[in-house]
């Protein structure tokens, strides 16, 4: 073998080397290219984006057919950072009820963040007046409807309005608790108005002001306004169960905040493991539904809210996709990672991160309410709008575990070609390379190749790209695939030209945590450098292979390409501890 007059010094520095060249990513790192909105959004043609305009339309016309008196007037479409559809009246501001609620949830986020509290802290730690009744309610337990919290009855509405029925005129006056914390979900705005007034307890000021400075100045929001409930200490309280004033198109902003994890051109704004967590199940579909448990539903025949069934389906004041208690997927024609917000009457925010989307629908009339059942209705717009992306119907194959540091294949359907064809060479004279952006906005271009018919024959029309995942979360993606003389060995990124089919498209992956009990790197992931004397695995321990037929017989390691150790003596690693 070549190493056989080395030293041992050179040999190390070989294996080593020989080591980084296998397993540290053939990608190029690059900075995120996620688009963010300066003082108003960017408008682009929605086949610019990848979505069909002619089957968009069509899906707003299935929304507007149904909607009511606003119709789709105040509805924006947003998809990787541009306005691909808008109605005409979307700088309206108005209030959009409940999705307020969301803005409650995400200043509880960033009290956590700031140290003030955590989920699990009592309520009646920062509120004196929940010292009694409600003592062992959690803060968690108001920011997933699972409180119990209830006001003395009674009606602030001139005319009776069921779906208002638990708008208590004296909110913050503890009533009876309905049930004990956690046992039931009753989705109860006065539980959300106490909750706004213990967080400006927490915050020790006006939550809007809290609020402007952290999330809506920097994202853009210029104007907005929240409802007050009162005053504490002289500080006016927010609406904790909503009513904030805002156009369709700042609310967006909100949105798209929520679609980049927290993330807003390159700064952090919130952290992602709130955003995740926020969008995520938190009611388990076990949990008791407060109307099924009620020994006195008469007493609450004025309230519509009853029905509202967040089992299997709420986080922290997010509706997501879930499943929900009867053991149905929550919009079964949405993607797995969407989730959403809504607001009487038919005030609607939803966030689609395997789409890079999304869609606010707002509306401020007495008969804005569709007119056939609202998630049936959303259901099939939903369904349309991804039968309108365009690299959708190209059929986009994405095959392997999707989990960290397990490998992802993405085949796509390009020109017939095989491997022995010369002009245009599939191998030399295609380039395939897709940038995948991951949930905290690192991004590797990834180099696909030619896989004949995607089964092993030399012939066919199947590009493929391989790529592993160093985090779990949503990776977005988008091909290039141009064509040129010996293009796939040109340095120059616009060298040749488009070569149709799939170049531009976009997508992205819903990818799950490592698995912990997994074998080797499947767990423990790539080795890297970390400036010592050896390659250290980026979840995981140093790593040194040693034994009879290592370096020399190095090839001869199981895990190359299944290659079988030397028959004499077996390959072996060792995996030891950082010191």
């Amino acid at each position: 073998m070549f190493i056989k007059y080395t030293s041992k010094s050179t040999v190390l520095n070989i294996v080593i080397w020989f080591l980084c060249l296998c397993f540290i990513p053939k990608a190029n790192v690059i900075a995120g290219e996620t688009v963010f909105p300066g003082k108003d959004w960017v408008e682009k043609t929605p086949e610019s984006q990848g979505i069909d305009s002619a089957k968009l339309n069509d899906a707003m016309k299935h929304l507007e057919d149904y909607c009511g008196e606003d119709g789709i007037r105040e509805v924006v479409v947003i998809r990787n950072g541009y306005v691909i559809w808008k109605g005409d009246n979307v700088d309206k501001q108005h209030s959009t009820w409940s999705i307020g609620k969301s803005f409650t949830s995400t200043a509880l986020g960033l009290l956590i963040e700031d140290g003030l509290c955590t989920l699990d802290d009592f309520a009646c730690k920062y509120e004196p007046l929940l010292s009694g009744k409600y003592s062992r309610v959690r803060l968690r337990h108001f920011n997933t409807m699972t409180s119990g919290y209830d006001a003395p009855k009674g009606q602030r509405w001139k005319k009776p309005a069921p779906e208002f029925g638990d708008w208590s005129p004296a909110p913050y006056v503890p009533g009876t608790p309905l049930f004990s914390p956690g046992e039931a979900y009753l989705y109860w705005d006065e539980a959300m108005m106490m909750f706004g007034r213990i967080l400006t307890r927490i915050a020790k000021q006006d939550l809007y002001s809290f609020f402007e400075t952290r999330i809506a100045n920097p994202i853009g929001i210029d104007k907005w306004d929240w409802e007050t409930e009162g005053e504490l200490n002289g500080l006016k309280i927010r609406t904790g169960c909503g009513m904030v004033w805002i156009s369709a198109k700042n609310l967006a902003r909100f949105g798209y905040l929520f679609l980049n994890r927290g993330n807003w051109n390159g700064k952090q704004l919130i952290n992602t493991e709130w955003i995740d967590e926020a969008a995520s199940v938190q009611v388990s579909p076990s949990t008791s539904l407060f109307r099924d448990i009620c020994d006195e539903p008469g007493k609450f025949r004025d309230s519509g809210h009853l029905d509202a069934d967040g089992r299997g389906v709420y986080g922290y004041n997010w509706w997501v996709k879930g499943i929900d208690a009867e053991g149905k997927r929550h919009l079964p024609d949405a993607p797995v990672g969407m989730f959403y917000r809504t607001g009487y009457p038919h005030n609607m925010l939803f966030v689609i991160p395997e789409w890079n989307m999304v869609i606010v629908r707002l509306g401020d009339a007495p008969d804005g309410r569709p007119s056939m059942d609202r998630m049936t209705l959303w259901n099939n717009v939903l369904k349309k709008v991804g039968d309108a992306i365009i690299e959708k119907r190209q059929k986009t194959a994405i095959s392997g575990d999707l989990k960290k540091w397990h490998t992802a294949a993405l085949s796509f359907t390009g020109p017939e070609a095989s491997e022995s064809d010369n002009s245009p060479n599939p191998f030399l004279d295609y380039r395939l390379n897709v940038t995948f952006t991951g949930p905290s906005g690192q991004a590797y271009v990834v180099p696909g190749f030619y896989d004949g018919d995607g089964n092993g024959n030399g012939s066919g029309n199947i590009w493929k790209a391989r790529f592993t995942p160093d985090e779990a979360g949503i990776w977005k993606y988008k091909t290039s695939f141009r064509k040129g003389s010996k293009i796939a060995v040109s340095l120059d990124i616009d060298a040749g030209s488009s070569a149709g089919y799939f170049d531009g498209t976009n997508g992205a992956l819903n990818i799950a945590d490592k698995n912990p009990d997994a074998p080797g790197f499947l767990k423990w992931g790539r080795l890297e450098y970390v400036n010592d004397f050896y390659l250290k695995f980026r979840d995981g321990s140093y790593w040194i292979k040693g034994g009879t037929d290592s370096p020399e017989n190095f090839l001869a390691y199981g895990g190359f390409d299944n290659t079988s150790p030397n028959p004499t003596y077996r390959s072996f690693s060792i995996v030891i501890a950082a010191m």
